[in-house]
């Protein structure tokens, strides 16, 4: 798969450039779709071997703190359970439902406080990809402008040996605390003593395992 740094704009490619996108299928100008509070929509479906390489999204919703309330997940190639599971503001780059405008290689948020948000981590896929998105708020329908742009390849050796992209969103509340010791009573920012690990939040578990590069 070739990649998106400059040197790469002369080489050429052999592949359908696509887009799934929120755009008035009555040819009006509403180009947004609505998702009610506790309803889910597929908002990209694509069939084939190929590689998301953009996502643009803006998101309206009354609710207060609705970023961590509207649920991104993603399928690749008919897999189960999904690769990309996580709140909507935090998948964007920005925790505790905030937006701010800020850019980075992958992620960005802008302009006017963050508003419209970027995605540019390639994710590739072999047979299929499905995004959906969840509005978990409790009484407050979200209003969501989008585009998701991707690449379809005629066989796998124009994608190349790439792994999968994952995203997954986790916490722990509430925590589990140290109980304190008057020992530690003094020393700012202390609430105990920890020697053991017990209670620790893990936030990586990797596994090695043996990848099969063949997906005939």
């Amino acid at each position: 798969m070739i990649g998106t740094s400059l040197r790469d704009l002369p080489k050429l490619r052999n592949c359908k450039r696509k887009r799934e996108s929120s755009w008035d299928k009555t040819g009006g100008n509403d180009d947004r779709i609505y998702i009610r509070h506790g309803e889910k929509k597929t908002i990209a479906k694509i069939k084939g071997i190929g590689c998301i390489t953009h996502i643009w999204m803006t998101a309206q919703c009354e609710e207060q703190n609705f970023l961590r309330k509207i649920v991104l997940r993603a399928w690749w190639d008919e897999e189960e359970k999904p690769s990309i599971e996580a709140p909507l503001g935090d998948f964007f780059g920005m925790g505790h439902a905030r937006a701010k405008s800020f850019v980075s290689l992958p992620l960005s948020m802008g302009p006017q406080n963050g508003k419209a948000f970027n995605c540019f981590f390639p994710m590739p896929f072999f047979y299929g990809a499905k995004i959906e998105i969840e509005n978990e708020c409790s009484q407050n329908d979200l209003v969501l402008y989008y585009y998701v742009d991707y690449e379809l390849y005629s066989s796998q050796e124009e994608l190349g040996e790439v792994g999968l992209f994952h995203a997954l969103w986790h916490r722990e509340n509430p925590c589990q605390a140290i109980i304190p010791s008057p020992d530690t009573w003094h020393e700012p920012g202390f609430t105990g003593y920890n020697l053991n690990g017990m209670d620790n939040y893990v936030i990586l578990e990797a596994l090695f395992s043996e990848i099969n590069s063949s997906h005939d």
